[in-house]
């Protein structure tokens, strides 16, 4: 599958090609899910370069972003990528000194915070980052915070302002000039590691080196377009960042949850989503949460339940062999996997549809 050679090419043309299916779905502050099409998000991302580009962020400048998973730090990334700048991620659980570090080394004279309260982590000890004059802040910044941040020298922005300032003066043609001038070997991102075995180091990345990843995707996950991925993983690692512009990509949208029970179940309930990637952690805390549930209504309720998962597990094993979705490390006799597949996963199927139904 042929990809355009940036990020902010790749969303441009996605925009173009399906302007009207859902690209991000977040929470409006009653908690009910907003959705955004293609068309919505990239304008956005257009309007939030421009008002970046205003406030001086150019091309070649380190941005960072210092937030958990959200619909405003996918906005953020592109907006800076389209201006030809790269952003240095990292999230809400980091410390003071890590942050202050990462920012410092990477030279950051704008960085976009989650709250006040990660910000607040840097003017602990301005002095360790004397390059930060300009922070912008996703949710709205406290007197008490636009106090301390003036008496150290930085100017604070909501981004509700910013992404104001951006529809006010659109520049509409002047950004898309801007994503014509990217190529492949601009860099997109300074990943830095947790430093937990030392100093963190910085893993920079190009827009082709994500590139590289979406022009191969499309040939192992049968993603449709219109579909929607549930997105819980902290978006500053690599694997859920990749799956972010995976799920563009491929014409899916990204709805945001946590990656805890209470929300995430809920929010599958809400969303209905095809996709979703997680990590075994997530994966046994879930399960764990279900089984404890059940365990609780006791009776010929828990014993369904127990037997229709033991149903469940012959029958999906029987269809991974069928279907070839077992995962091998050396050559494997397909002709044997369907023989050893089929009789179960046609035997189970009733019970397995009974089980969907009831339980």
């Amino acid at each position: 599958m042929a990809i355009e050679t940036t990020l902010p090419k790749m969303l441009q043309a996605r925009a173009a090609a399906k302007p009207e299916l859902t690209a991000q779905a977040s929470k409006n502050a009653e908690g009910i899910f907003e959705y955004y099409t293609f068309k919505d998000m990239y304008t956005s991302v257009l309007d939030l370069a421009a008002a970046f580009s205003d406030m001086g962020i150019k091309r070649g400048e380190r941005v960072g972003v210092i937030s958990d998973n959200r619909r405003e730090w996918l906005l953020s990334d592109f907006a800076l990528l389209s201006l030809g700048a790269a952003d240095v991620p990292r999230g809400c659980d980091s410390t003071g000194t890590e942050i202050r570090f990462i920012l410092s080394f990477s030279e950051c004279t704008f960085s976009i915070f989650e709250n006040g309260h990660q910000l607040k982590k840097v003017l602990e000890k301005k002095e360790e980052v004397p390059l930060l004059r300009t922070a912008i802040l996703f949710d709205a910044p406290s007197e008490e915070i636009l106090r301390l941040a003036a008496d150290a020298g930085i100017t604070v922005h909501a981004f509700g302002d910013v992404m104001k300032r951006g529809t006010e003066t659109p520049r509409r043609e002047a950004m898309e000039a801007e994503i014509e001038k990217g190529t492949g070997d601009e860099l997109a991102t300074i990943i830095f590691t947790s430093g937990t075995t030392g100093t963190p180091k910085g893993v920079m990345l190009t827009h082709r080196n994500y590139v590289a990843q979406l022009e191969d995707v499309g040939s192992v996950l049968d993603v449709r377009p219109g579909e929607i991925w549930l997105s819980v993983l902290p978006v500053w690692h690599s694997f859920e960042r990749v799956v972010q512009y995976i799920a563009l990509t491929l014409h899916s949208g990204l709805a945001y949850s946590k990656p805890v029970a209470s929300a995430m179940l809920p929010d599958m309930a809400a969303v209905k989503p095809q996709w979703m990637c997680g990590v075994p952690r997530l994966w046994e805390s879930l399960a764990q949460g279900i089984f404890r549930s059940m365990k609780k209504t006791g009776g010929i309720k828990l014993a369904m339940f127990n037997f229709f998962v033991s149903i469940g597990k012959i029958y999906m094993r029987a269809g991974d062999r069928l279907f070839n979705r077992v995962c091998t490390f050396k050559k494997e006799n397909r002709a044997a996997d369907i023989l050893r597949g089929i009789l179960p996963f046609i035997l189970l199927s009733p019970l397995y549809a009974l089980g969907n139904a009831l339980v």
